[in-house]
């Protein structure tokens, strides 16, 4: 298996994974226009990964750099998909892991390193929050907070300092 930084034609594919396995009620169109909006094609300050197993593609996420102040950088990690034939088998895991080292690997030799990583999930959600509080352990602080657009669901953040 390999983790890279996805490539600017892998839109589409990353796209229908993210569409797929996270938000199945809207188009692939309005999929491929939202990633678009949260910063496409990759660059330095937010990076999409891929998974690849045997030459296909199993699964994406984002790392943004939610903030940088000095040698500190506080990243945010947000949107991993794995294609459902490959989820439970410790490909998501190894794609935030090894996503992680390269985003690091890059800004340390900038000067800067990590102090925080943060991300969120819906509390209902409870394959994500599981997912995150083993990936997280130690030192993980979580904040619980009511869900504006619907009432009565609420959404994790889930803060680590490092």
């Amino acid at each position: 298996m390999q983790v890279r930084i996805a490539e600017a034609e892998e839109l589409n594919i990353i796209a229908k994974i993210v569409r797929d396995e996270i938000f199945p009620e809207i188009s692939f169109i309005e999929m491929r226009e939202w990633i678009k909006g949260l910063g496409w094609p990759p660059n330095p300050y937010v990076q999409w990964f891929v998974l690849e197993r045997e030459g296909e593609i199993i699964g994406a996420m984002r790392w943004e750099v939610y903030d940088r102040y000095n040698e500190k950088l506080v990243l945010m990690s947000s949107w991993i998909a794995v294609k459902r034939d490959f989820q439970g088998q410790g490909n998501g895991r190894y794609l935030w892991h090894r996503s992680k080292e390269i985003m690091n690997e890059y800004w340390k030799s900038r000067g800067c390193r990590e102090v925080l990583i943060f991300t969120e999930t819906e509390e209902e959600n409870s394959r994500a929050c599981k997912f995150y509080r083993k990936i997280l352990r130690n030192n993980l602080k979580e904040v619980k907070m009511s869900k504006i657009w619907w009432p009565g669901n609420n959404i994790i953040w889930f803060f680590k300092e490092v």
